[in-house]
């Protein structure tokens, strides 16, 4: 497994420092100063070429590549004939010293190297044929080099620490991510960086060894994701449900949008009655139906279907879920007696009182006193 602990963070002179990944796009630079804030690989462009300097030849674009530029920064320098520190165009005697190892310590008979730097540097101070190794030409002999091919990454941290084409390789097969553009390397790039067999071309996390695809696209892999398609429902509840996890248009019914779905909901409706003892499960305005016509509780006027509406029935204090309690109506007017100012008077159909039993007798009473007075 290939360690991510570690990725380019800043370029410091010429060589970039190794950081634990940050922002963006990994590389560890903060996107506010990363000139390429999707590419892991780029956060600089020295010449502002378009092309970062990880991958470009001539960071410069001085016409001298890098790899040969002892100024590589400078696009009026590329030439240290004498290893002075001083560009030869801007030095006024540029071949003062030899040699730049030379050039730092001074001229000393034999090889003209200090002693304790070829002590340094393990070679043999009294051998004028052994003089240290100097393979990337800096002025530091390759004993005591930490980057022996000076492109930037030092060898501890380097896959590649002779090969200043390449620095780079996540997976840790021995190919190389990527190699620096018109950069002379026998070295293939790798076409699977993060080595999870998924081509980078079609791997949506082309460094991340655990993730190669991203359904809804969020940034997350499919893998860690707990809702791949990004329809509001987890993998998980989908499965239980029975929809698919892979289709954000195949999502659960769910009535009372609970975030339960129907076929697990046992309260479908919501109305805070159990599905196994409503009456009515897809409606959450109804739940009884005392009488059994079919309408429910809520809208039926008669909830026990005894002819006296619920209304009146409380207000005949009568109990308007019982159909054996109903009110007194004794002279059948619909008005129970409670309630009726004259229980004993019929209503004829014309809406008019008429002559009840009270009447009747009066007038009797009426005229059988007038019979007596008349004899």
């Amino acid at each position: 497994m290939a360690d991510d602990s570690l990725l380019i963070s800043q370029v410091s002179g010429r060589g970039p420092k190794l950081l634990p990944p940050s922002q963006g796009d990994g590389d560890g630079v903060e996107d506010e100063i990363d000139l390429f804030p999707d590419d892991p690989y780029e956060w600089e462009d020295f010449d502002s070429d378009g092309v970062g300097d990880n991958m470009d030849p001539d960071d410069d674009n001085d016409g001298v590549n890098d790899t040969a530029d002892a100024y590589p920064n400078n696009p009026g320098e590329s030439v240290d004939n004498d290893g002075d520190g001083t560009g030869d165009n801007a030095d006024l005697d540029d071949d003062t010293c030899p040699t730049s190892m030379v050039c730092r310590q001074g001229f000393y008979p034999g090889d003209g190297i200090l002693d304790s730097i070829e002590e340094d540097c393990n070679t043999d101070p009294n051998d004028p044929a052994s003089v240290p190794g100097d393979s990337d030409s800096d002025g530091i002999c390759d004993h005591m080099d930490l980057d022996h091919d000076n492109d930037g990454v030092n060898d501890e941290n380097d896959p590649f620490p002779g090969d200043p084409c390449a620095f780079f390789d996540t997976d840790e097969d021995g190919a190389p991510d990527f190699t620096l553009m018109d950069c002379d390397t026998d070295l293939e790039e790798d076409g699977d960086d993060d080595g999870d067999g998924h081509p980078d071309e079609v791997d949506a996390f082309p460094l991340d060894e655990t993730e190669h695809s991203d359904l809804d696209s969020d940034g997350v892999g499919d893998i860690a994701d707990l809702d791949d398609d990004g329809d509001g429902w987890t993998d998980e509840m989908e499965t239980k449900c029975g929809t698919y996890s892979t289709n954000p248009t195949s999502v659960p019914p769910d009535l009372d949008m609970d975030s339960i779905c129907d076929e697990l909901d046992i309260d479908v409706d919501g109305d805070g009655f159990p599905d196994d003892g409503d009456e009515f499960p897809l409606d959450a305005a109804e739940w009884s139906d005392l009488d059994g016509d079919g309408v429910g509780d809520n809208q039926d006027g008669d909830d026990d279907d005894d002819g006296w509406p619920d209304k009146t029935e409380v207000e005949c204090e009568y109990k308007p879920d019982d159909p054996e309690s109903t009110p007194p109506d004794s002279d059948g007017d619909g008005i129970c007696d409670y309630l009726d100012p004259s229980p004993l008077d019929e209503i004829q159909e014309n809406g008019l009182p008429g002559i009840g039993l009270f009447s009747l007798l009066s007038c009797f009473l009426i005229a059988a006193v007038a019979v007596r007075r008349g004899s």
